[in-house]
């Protein structure tokens, strides 16, 4: 019995360690912190990171319940099945691909394929439909969601005018009657969409930019405080007048891009200047040594 417990107690905790690992990875599928960014490509990669694990799971589900609907009101077009699978099929691969470190550090283009499969599909399906315009509203809605996707504004701007071309493709092979009501609206719709898209496109955009400067200046102001503090923490350790001065010259040398520095104290029997120490690199030079040591200020 005591070997079983043993067993038991050991079994227990290797289940708790490894959902504890299971629960972290997740944390950090869907909840990803935020790591050290200096170019806004890295920042839209995070951003992408952000929503890369809700979108699949998102794509993954939402298109299933069209599967029996689609045939119920177009039988005639097994295409749209197939897309529909499509996107289940991407929103699967795109869930399982996020729990990878690589494919999260580089979430933006994940996301990017994902939006172009979407969006093409949409107007595959739409377009299949002879310009339905349950199908045309439908693939409006999903065409102004590009505008929200964490992308590059010309990879946004290319999805959203591939997805309309296809659509209008699919339209003119199916010479559809610009003259009814019913086609005029669907059209109407899809063009307002795109107008609304592209525009929000360049607002989103241009706050995507402003919004990562701002951050970067916080971030700069952060990493100042942090090396002031660390400067500080050195000099207080030491009671060392010549270590004290060096950490300064040090600081002030990699922190103000200054070549090098040239320490002169106050001597009150002469009251001058006189020279201390400095760091320069040429300072080897015999002439140049003795001159700058002969120099005073008074």
């Amino acid at each position: 019995m005591p070997h079983g417990s043993a067993a038991f107690a050991s079994v227990v905790v290797t289940v708790a360690v490894s959902r504890n690992k299971l629960l972290a990875r997740i944390r950090t599928v869907f909840i990803p912190r935020r790591p050290d960014i200096r170019f806004f490509s890295e920042e839209l990669h995070y951003q992408s990171s952000r929503v890369a694990g809700f979108g699949a799971f998102l794509l993954l589900f939402v298109c299933l319940p069209y599967l029996w609907l689609d045939p119920l009101i177009h039988p005639g077009s097994p295409w749209m099945l197939v897309l529909r699978i499509g996107q289940s099929l991407m929103g699967l691969i795109a869930l399982v691909a996020v729990f990878f470190d690589r494919v999260r550090k580089n979430a933006m283009y994940l996301v990017f394929v994902n939006l172009l499969y979407v969006e093409l599909s949409g107007a595959v399906i739409a377009g299949l439909t002879g310009g339905d315009p349950v199908y045309t509203g439908g693939f409006a809605l999903v065409l102004m969601i590009t505008c929200l996707v964490p992308v590059p504004r010309m990879y946004a701007l290319l999805t959203a005018f591939a997805s309309v071309a296809v659509y209008a493709w699919f339209m003119v092979s199916a010479k559809l009657d610009v003259s009814i009501p019913r086609n005029i609206f669907a059209l109407q719709l899809i063009v307002t969409s795109l107008s609304i898209t592209v525009f929000f496109i360049f607002i989103l955009d241009r706050i995507r930019h402003s919004s990562f400067e701002k951050t970067l200046a916080i971030q700069a102001a952060r990493d100042d405080i942090l090396k002031l503090s660390e400067f500080a923490q050195k000099a207080n350790q030491s009671i060392d007048l010549n270590k004290i001065l060096d950490e300064i010259i040090a600081y002030v040398q990699e922190n103000f891009s200054i070549e090098g520095t040239l320490l002169q104290l106050y001597d009150p029997k002469t009251d001058e200047l006189v020279y201390f120490k400095t760091n320069f690199q040429d300072f080897h030079d015999e002439d140049l040594r003795k001159y700058v040591q002969a120099l005073r200020f008074s």
